[in-house]
């Protein structure tokens, strides 16, 4: 194969060029008859996607008998006849016959006996390939069509090769219902071949029909649907499965969202350019659609607490960067709470994060990838849930005691202090906490430091930081009484 000039103009052994060579020689191309003023071709004309009234696809055989007159007549860059197995090309090297390989093709008409005039409905244009390939749809990132399609068979992807290049990103590879054959984006050639690892599908119209749930009526339960944001408000609760399958159609076309989930957080209600339909939730950030509950008859009797929603229990996670513990108050969070909080969690997290729980065999993949939880080891960060051993609250110092008379020191402590023990670390970390500003404190024996961040000021096991030591007033140090002068003249 010889390599383009972006790959360095070259030749080499290698497979898989899409376009010809060819030099003059071998048999030549047949010329046609050239046709009569009155014949077949005289009364050709070029259709765009279908032909007009009174006009048909022509056949194979009036392609080959009228090369000539169209090459002639008619500016185009490609013709095809209704059979689609040879197309007619028409470029800078000439205008020839050859296989008919997908090309986005102009059809070719020819007039047909008109009927007399009567009441009769006037025939309907036979539909062209282009019509089939307009219907196909590419699902980027996604192995499963939408309700109302199914994966499209290796014929058509090949026959609509062109029209899908054109709606696939360049780099792109997709596959329809033969997952071992995929369709290469214009980046590499626009064309099918055998292979795995396409990342999108293709789909045609067909499958499981999209179920078209009853239209409600102006009193029925969908009618007083409202959108929360992270809980339902006052007086109103959050729908179930059933309540979101039965109101689709009304709450796509009542409201704009992106994502509304049922409260069993089972499916999810998607709105975006390609329709509006349910899927399976796998963890996005979605927005709860509330129903109005019963409103009891005005008593002096309290008002009903709305029925909690599950982000509350999210908003309690916390991420800890680059550990494997937990603070004190808290414990590595269970995987099933780590999969409903997904979304929250991925917002708390880097892009490109990954974080794990009480299983380490289990990691919380962060935006970046996707946001969703997997097997797999190697997660820096940790996600911790209320719980564990709590927080020991040390005895608050007297305004005397040895907390009040600790200083920071830098890397050593000034003369006339000491560096404190853990006992005194212990004893003093609210006083430390309220009245100094730090990252990191060690005591003596480096096994325990007290942290102060944004998300709180807690003991926890020593790792190595570059901590501030504490100093505390140490016994003075006795004076040495000077020795006598010597008196060497004795």
């Amino acid at each position: 194969r010889l390599m383009g000039s972006g790959y360095g103009c070259y030749v080499e052994d290698g497979t898989g060029a899409g376009d010809i060579i060819c030099q003059t020689g071998s048999q030549p191309t047949p010329a046609p008859p050239t046709p009569s003023p009155n014949s077949t071709c005289s009364l050709l004309s070029l259709g765009n996607t279908t032909c007009e009234e009174g006009t048909a696809w022509i056949d194979l055989n009036t392609l080959e008998e009228c090369t000539d007159y169209l090459c002639d007549e008619f500016d185009f860059d490609f013709l095809v006849s209704k059979e689609m197995t040879t197309v007619l090309l028409k470029n800078t090297t000439g205008c020839f016959l050859e296989e008919y390989s997908g090309q986005n093709a102009t059809d070719v008409c020819e007039a047909v006996d008109t009927p007399v005039p009567t009441p009769v409905p006037t025939p309907v244009p036979t539909p062209t390939p282009t019509n089939v390939c307009d219907t196909l749809t590419i699902i980027k990132q996604s192995s499963t069509c939408n309700l109302g399609s199914t994966p499209a068979d290796t014929d058509i992807i090949t026959a609509c090769a062109a029209t899908l290049c054109g709606l696939m990103d360049t780099w792109d590879m997709a596959h329809g219902a033969d997952v071992n054959i995929r369709l290469m984006g214009s980046g590499y050639g626009c064309y099918v071949e055998d292979g795995t690892g396409a990342g999108d599908i293709i789909c045609q119209p067909g499958g499981q029909p999209t179920p078209v749930p009853p239209t409600p009526s102006p009193n029925s339960t969908c009618s007083i649907l409202s959108l929360g944001n992270t809980t339902c408000e006052e007086g109103t609760a959050w729908i179930d499965l059933n309540t979101l399958e039965e109101c689709t159609d009304y709450l796509c076309d009542e409201f704009d969202f992106d994502f509304l989930v049922s409260k069993e957080m089972t499916t999810v209600l998607l709105k975006n350019t390609t329709g509006c339909f349910l899927e399976e939730y796998s963890g996005q950030n979605a927005t709860d659609v509330c129903e109005a509950v019963d409103t009891p008859v005005p008593t002096p009797v309290p008002t009903p607490v709305p029925t909690p929603t599950p982000t509350k229990d999210c908003d309690t996670l916390t991420i800890i960067k680059q550990s494997s513990t937990c603070n004190l108050g808290s414990t590595p969070a269970d995987t099933d709470t780590i999969t409903a909080c997904a979304a929250t969690l991925c917002g708390l997290m880097d892009t490109w994060d990954m974080a794990h729980g009480a299983d380490v065999n289990k990691r919380l993949m962060g935006s970046g990838y996707g946001c969703y939880v997997e097997d797999g080891t190697g997660a820096g960060d940790i996600i911790c849930q209320p719980g564990g051993q709590p927080t020991p609250v040390p005895p608050t110092p007297s305004p005397n005691s040895t907390c009040s008379i600790l200083s920071l020191g830098n890397t050593t402590c000034e003369e006339g202090t000491a560096w404190i023990d853990l006992n005194t670390l212990e004893e003093c970390t609210d006083y430390l906490c309220d009245e100094f500003d730090f990252d990191f404190l060690v005591s003596k024996e480096m096994t325990t430091v007290l942290l102060k961040n944004t998300t709180g000021c807690f003991l926890e096991e020593y790792s190595g930081q570059n901590a501030t030591d504490v100093c505390e007033v140490s016994s003075p140090t006795p004076v040495p009484t000077p020795s006598p002068e010597p008196t060497c003249d004795v």
